[in-house]
């Protein structure tokens, strides 16, 4: 689990090889490393790469996908790994990443939630706040996964949630007009 843990942040924080051709300078990575032939033409393609599709949001897609599966396989024993994840994930929420981050940030910590319920009240009140945040957007993908936050914060973590029901149903509420001005 610890290596695990500290190269899924090596992923989290872009200090791995695919992402910009060097291991983090404290880690000694032999194991690693590749010969670059001279010949191959990595600078062709676009950042979007060739189907058009960001190699980062792909590269975080699969960590999200990574820390899901670990998470429903350890359940709350994963608390004490995301402890140490969840700062890196969370920053993906942040307003310098695209909607595509922050809609999988938001995803990836609802579904640990949802598998490990131990580690929902170490980071409640941070999350409805996030989640509140979130809310403010006209895009269905995000709106999605906000009311499924909400729910996953009912079903799983009931006495904390039970104070903040009428907030949750507001929150529903916003997502439900924010969605109505998309159809219109």
């Amino acid at each position: 689990m610890e290596n695990l843990v500290k190269y899924t942040i090596m992923f989290l924080e872009k200090k791995t090889f695919c992402q910009n051709g060097t291991m983090g300078a404290e880690e000694d990575n032999e194991e690693f490393e590749e010969e670059v032939n001279p010949e191959d033409d990595y600078g062709s393609e676009d950042e979007d790469g060739i189907d058009g599709i960001d190699h980062d949001e792909v590269i975080f897609g699969n960590v999200s996908d990574l820390i899901i599966s670990v998470s429903r396989a350890f359940g709350n024993e994963f608390a004490p790994a995301f402890s140490r994840l969840a700062q890196h994930v969370v920053a993906y929420t942040d307003d310098s990443h695209p909607k595509y981050d922050k809609n999988m940030a938001l995803g990836c910590i609802a579904e640990v939630f949802a598998s490990a319920p131990s580690v929902i009240p170490t980071y409640f009140n941070d999350y409805l706040v996030l989640l509140e945040k979130m809310s403010n957007t006209n895009d269905s993908k995000v709106n999605r996964n906000v009311a499924y936050s909400i729910g996953v914060l009912a079903q799983h973590a009931q006495m904390l949630f039970q104070p903040h029901v009428n907030k949750g149903l507001a929150l529903l509420h916003k997502l439900h007009e924010n969605s109505s001005q998309i159809d219109a």
